[in-house]
């Protein structure tokens, strides 16, 4: 991710900048909409595709992120698209790639995160 701006509420944004990790040329603007926020449950929102290869400008593409309690954790649905055949696997794959560094991060405790904003303690 090159660049993230947040506002979670109905009618707030997601706005970020998709980096290639193999080809840091490679960008892709991510512009959505909330539409629906339940606090530590739901995520609905929508994206307007424009100039993504395969999908027609225009085409609304929606999202859904839900925590489902279940057992000691929290089980989580997405739901996105419509996507054309070619863009699905691509697609899952992101959403993996994306899964495996909240892991990572949710694993790593909180005074051994890395956040580039916070210089407490340092001496520069």
């Amino acid at each position: 991710m090159d660049t993230v701006d947040v506002d979670i509420r109905p009618g707030g944004h997601w706005k970020m900048t998709m980096v290639g990790k193999d080809d840091p040329e490679w960008r892709a603007p991510v512009n959505a909409t909330f539409t629906e926020v339940v606090e530590n449950q739901l995520l609905v929102g929508y994206e307007t595709a424009q100039s993504i290869p395969g999908i027609e400008d225009g085409t609304r593409l929606s999202l859904s992120l839900e925590l489902i309690p279940e057992g000691d954790g929290t089980r989580l649905e997405l739901r996105q698209g419509p996507f054309p055949e070619e863009m699905r696997e691509m697609s899952a794959i992101g959403w993996r790639q994306s899964f495996h560094k909240l892991d990572a991060l949710l694993e790593t405790p909180a005074k051994f995160r890395n956040d580039p904003d916070d210089h407490q303690g340092d001496d520069s």
